[in-house]
């Protein structure tokens, strides 16, 4: 077995690959097709919660999404790739964005997130070992003037990119926490309060702000 080098040519190419095949497959819902991008002994992590060989790795996930009624019409767009390591193992990040297309013909933004992922080159071929789904808030944003910054309609922060919600801390969507059902990619704000009478003379003050809807996320897993 040769020594690990530098990342090639060829390795980025088969790993774009990797990303639209695990696209296609989820999108798709095709199980036979997804579960052989992961390595046996992977994990997915995800607002549902964490996905390996205890809990039915691979499988388990997808099934979740086939078998959640609003998930059909919705593609994940993948880019903006960054690779770090060499030949044998990478860990990788990238940009998710998914729209959907709903049954009426509507369209919407769903989820806009960032995956981080964890390669290994298994027999030639690039497979996940590990992936985990994170909503574009928290940590990621944090060199920002003013924290971590969190989707429209929050006043908290998401959940920083170093853990995952524990399980059953989930959103209404069931996918990314806090987020409508609708797919909207942030929870409904709450409308304006109608400007009060102010002062003797009866003078409308200024309208109080509207209430924010926290992004409600549980604590990271160990």
């Amino acid at each position: 077995m040769s020594a690990a080098g530098p990342i090639t040519v060829a390795d980025r190419v088969a790993i774009d690959d990797l990303f639209a095949r695990y696209a296609w497959a989820v999108d798709t819902g095709d199980v036979e097709a997804f579960v052989p991008l992961f390595t046996p002994d992977a994990v997915i992590l995800d607002p549902n919660g964490r996905f390996d060989a205890e809990t039915g790795g691979p499988a388990a996930f997808v099934e979740l999404m086939r078998g959640n009624p609003t998930f059909p019409g919705r593609q994940h767009w993948v880019g903006q790739l960054v690779l770090e390591g060499d030949t044998e193992s990478i860990t990788a990040r990238s940009f998710a964005i998914v729209p959907s297309l709903h049954r009426t013909g509507a369209t919407n933004l769903h989820l806009v997130a960032w995956y981080e992922d964890e390669l290994r080159k298994v027999d030639g071929r690039w497979l996940f070992a590990a992936r985990a789904i994170r909503p574009w808030a928290g940590d990621v944003l944090a060199r920002f003037p003013g924290g971590a910054g969190g989707p429209p309609g929050s006043s908290r922060p998401g959940r920083p990119p170093g853990g995952c919600p524990r399980r059953g801390a989930r959103g209404r969507s069931g996918l990314t926490p806090g987020w409508s059902r609708s797919g909207a990619g942030a929870p409904r704000p709450q409308p304006a309060r109608r400007p009060s009478p102010s002062g003797p003379s009866g003078a409308r003050g200024a309208p109080t702000p509207a209430r924010r809807t926290p992004l409600r996320v549980g604590r990271p897993r160990r």
